[in-house]
């Protein structure tokens, strides 16, 4: 498990700042973390779908374009990210055909 519920409602870039969640997506994105950060910009908010976390955001140079979500899944302590880029998607630990559906769900209301 990953103390990370508290940051619901809070600036994504607080959660993926946090030790417990930073470990798990520096271990998904290794040294190009600082790259996907970029993608997490824009002020916006976590949400909690389930029990995961949803950390959305936007390149604040491009953000119609131009956008990144990292999920932390507090429950069972693992991370992926997401990368939206002129409206072509990169999965980064999980494989497209395993995003849970709350998370496929969100990215369609979403972006």
């Amino acid at each position: 498990k990953v103390a990370v519920l508290k940051y619901a409602g809070r600036p994504s870039l607080e959660l993926v700042r946090d030790q417990n969640a930073l470990g798990l997506l520096q271990g998904v994105f290794g040294d190009q973390f600082g790259a996907f950060e970029a993608y997490l910009g824009g002020g916006q908010t976590v949400v909690n779908v389930n029990g995961l976390l949803l950390a959305p955001g936007c390149r604040e140079d491009a953000c119609a374009s131009e956008k990144g979500l990292a999920v932390v899944d507090s429950a069972a302590g693992t991370a992926f990210g997401l990368v939206s880029s002129n409206g072509s998607v990169s999965y980064f630990g999980i494989e497209q055909t395993a995003v849970p559906a709350a998370v496929t769900e969100w990215i369609s209301a979403n972006w």
